[in-house]
């Protein structure tokens, strides 16, 4: 599986315990932010999965579209108000967002 993540400003995902679970797959990390969406598509069009940091880039329909091999967007932040969700259901990929549960 081709993951790509992107715009992990501060190169932190790959110390994360959790990518050690991804070992046997290709992972790109990408530190800077594309902000012209046809390069943002040349750069993920054969990830199979794409990581975003936060909420730095907008996935509207248009870039969704430009992306067949993608089956899942998960990303840190606790919002899609960023992601076209209605496109994504209509292309078959999948949404996630990590939110943790807060105790007392």
């Amino acid at each position: 599986m081709k993951i790509a993540v992107i715009d992990d400003y501060q190169d932190a995902f790959r110390t994360l315990r959790c990518y050690q679970k991804l070992k046997g797959h290709e992972v790109l990390v990408y530190n800077d932010t594309e902000k012209d969406p046809a390069r943002l598509a040349e750069r993920l069009k054969d990830a199979d999965a794409v990581i975003l940091t936060q909420q730095r880039s907008p996935f509207p329909r248009a870039l969704i579209e430009r992306l067949p091999k993608l089956r899942l967007i998960s990303q840190t932040g606790r919002t899609t108000g960023h992601i076209d969700i209605k496109a994504c259901t209509e292309h078959g990929i999948a949404a996630a967002s990590r939110v943790r549960t807060l105790r007392a």
